[in-house]
C-alpha cells in the first residue's frame, strides 16, 4: 500500500486549475467580480479580480447614501424591499445629480443604475456605464481625489457590461430570498418623471447626440441583439409619445409597402427590407402581429419602434391581434421577455405601447388596410376613428381570443367599399403561401389600382 504524499489533497479549488493548467494561482478568474464588479471576499478572495483596462463602464464604490440606513429598522425594510416616499425623493435627486453630473463633464450616458444591496461589499455602489469608453476612462480620471457631500469618491472601471447577468431576477419577480444581502445586483427605481428627464431626450446630449444615439439603438437591434432594459423604458416612452399623435386611422400617401403578420421572424423582416428597400428609402406600413411565436419578437418590435420613432413618416404600425396582454402571455411573447431581462418590465413597457398602436389606415383615401377585416359592428370607418384604443378589458368575463372572429363575404367587402368609397381592403392575419391573395372576384374588387400596369404601392 502506497503512502505517497499527494500535495494536491490540500489545495484550493483555484490552486488545482492553477496548478493542472501550469499558471498562476491569480490567473483564474472571480466570476462575482467578473459578472457584478464587487466581491464579497475583497481581496481575500483566492480567484483573481482582474479590473479591466478598457470598459464603458464606471463603477463609484459605496457612493450612495441612502436615508433609510440610519433608521433603526434599516435591515428589515431593506431586506424587503421597503421604502417610504423622502427615502425615494433623496433617491431621485441623488440620481438626477449625478447622470447630470456625468453627462456634463464626461460625456453621453447610457444607463445609470444603483445598488440598494446592503453588504458591505455592494451597499451604495453606483455604476454608470458611457457610451464611449474614452468617456468612462475621463470620468475615472477626473474623480480622482474628488469628494462628494462630505465624502471621498473611488471611481474604477467596471467589467460589468450586461446589467441582465449581474441583476438578481428573483428580486426582480418578486421578492429575493436572501433580501439586501444578496450577492447579484437589487437596483433601485428611479421615479418616471425623473427617467424620463434623464433618457428621454431632454438631458443635456439632447440636441447633438439624439439622432445618434437613435441611430446606435438601430444598428444594435438590425444586429439582432438585445438593448438593455433602460433603453428599452426610454423607447418606449418615446414610441408612446409618437404613436398617441396619430389617429385610429392613419392616412397615408402611396408609394408604400404594405407587410403583413411579422410574429417575431426576425430574420424574415430582415428579409422583406432587403427585397422592399431599406428605410427611410422605402415606406412601409406594417399590419400589426409584431409579437409571439417567434424567438426574436423583443428585437422585432423595437427595431419597428426605433424605425418609427428615427423616422415617423415613414414607419406606419397598426395594431394585430397578438398586440394584447392577454395573447402574449399565451403565445410566448412574456416568456421571452422573462427569459432575456429576468423580469416582465420590458413586457410591461411593450404593452403599454400597444395600447397607443393605431387600428388602421387609409391609402391615398381608396385603399382600407386593417389587421383582421370587416367587423359586423362598424360600417363606416368613421365609426373606427371614434373608438378609444387606449384601453384593453382586463376584469370580468369574456369571449376567448381564438375562436371569436367572423367570416365575411364579398356582398359585406362590396357594401364596406361603396360605403366609404374606396376601392379595396388590404388586410393580413392568415398566411397565404403565394405571399399575396386576392380574394372574391378580382375585376370587382380589385379598384382602381388594378388598372395601373405598375401600381405604386405592394403587398
Amino acid at each position: 500500500m502506497s503512502s505517497r504524499y499527494d500535495a494536491t489533497e490540500e489545495l484550493s479549488g483555484a490552486e488545482y486549475l492553477a496548478s493542472i493548467y501550469g499558471t498562476e494561482k491569480d490567473k483564474v478568474n472571480c466570476s462575482f467580480f467578473f459578472k457584478i464588479g464587487a466581491c464579497r471576499h475583497g481581496d481575500k478572495c483566492l480567484r483573481a479580480h482582474h479590473r479591466p483596462t478598457f470598459s464603458n463602464t464606471v463603477l463609484l464604490k459605496n457612493f450612495y447614501h441612502s436615508p433609510a440606513l440610519a433608521q433603526p429598522d434599516a435591515y428589515d425594510n431593506l431586506k424587503l424591499g421597503k421604502t417610504d416616499n423622502l427615502d425615494q425623493q433623496h433617491f431621485d435627486e441623488f440620481y438626477e445629480e449625478v447622470f447630470t453630473e456625468m453627462e456634463r463633464k464626461y460625456g453621453p450616458v447610457e444607463e445609470l443604475n444603483i445598488c440598494e444591496n446592503i453588504g458591505e461589499h455592494m451597499v451604495g455602489n453606483v455604476y454608470v456605464k458611457f457610451v464611449y469608453e474614452k468617456d468612462a476612462e475621463k470620468a475615472v480620471q477626473g474623480l480622482e481625489n474628488r469628494w462628494f457631500n462630505g465624502h471621498p469618491i473611488y471611481a474604477e472601471l467596471s467589467p460589468v457590461s450586461d446589467f441582465r447577468e449581474a441583476r438578481c431576477r428573483q428580486h426582480e419577480i418578486s421578492t429575493c430570498v436572501k433580501g439586501g444581502f444578496c450577492n447579484f445586483m437589487h437596483l433601485k427605481d428611479v421615479s418616471d418623471d425623473v427617467y424620463e428627464r434623464c433618457y428621454g431626450g431632454k438631458g443635456f446630449y439632447a440636441d447633438d447626440g439624439y439622432d445618434d444615439r437613435r441611430d446606435r439603438q438601430i444598428e444594435t437591434l438590425m444586429r439582432c441583439e438585445c438593448l438593455s432594459e433602460q433603453e428599452v423604458k426610454v423607447l418606449c416612452a418615446k414610441a408612446r409619445e409618437i404613436l398617441m399623435q396619430e389617429g385610429n386611422v392613419q392616412r397615408i400617401d402611396a408609394p408604400v409597402t404594405i407587410c403583413g403578420d411579422v410574429h417575431g421572424q426576425f430574420h424574415d423582416l430582415m428579409e422583406l427590407f432587403r427585397v422592399g428597400g431599406q428605410v427611410p428609402e422605402t415606406n412601409y406600413l406594417f399590419l400589426g402581429d409584431f409579437v409571439d411565436r417567434g424567438f426574436y419578437s423583443v428585437e422585432t418590435f423595437l427595431l419597428l419602434l426605433a424605425l418609427k420613432i428615427r423616422y415617423p413618416d415613414r414607419m406606419m404600425l397598426i395594431r394585430g391581434n397578438h398586440e394584447s396582454r392577454q395573447i402574449t402571455q399565451v403565445y410566448g411573447f412574456y416568456d421571452e421577455c422573462l427569459r432575456k431581462y429576468g423580469s416582465a418590465v420590458v413586457w410591461r413597457c411593450c404593452t403599454e405601447v400597444f395600447d397607443c398602436l393605431s387600428l388602421s389606415a387609409v391609402i391615398n383615401g381608396r385603399i382600407f388596410c386593417v389587421h383582421g377585416g370587416l367587423s359586423p359592428s362598424i360600417q363606416t370607418i368613421d365609426q373606427i376613428r371614434t373608438i378609444d384604443r387606449k384601453q384593453e378589458d382586463s376584469v370580468g368575463f369574456g369571449v376567448s381570443p381564438r375562436g371569436a372572429g367572423y367570416l365575411f363575404g364579398s356582398d359585406v367587402v362590396k357594401n364596406f367599399c361603396e360605403t366609404n368609397n374606396i376601392d379595396m381592403i388590404a388586410r393580413a392575419h392568415q398566411l397565404v403561401m403565394e405571399g399575396y391573395k386576392w380574394h372574391f372576384n378580382e375585376t370587382d374588387n380589385r379598384g382602381a389600382p388594378a388598372k395601373k400596369p405598375q401600381p405604386d404601392y405592394f403587398l
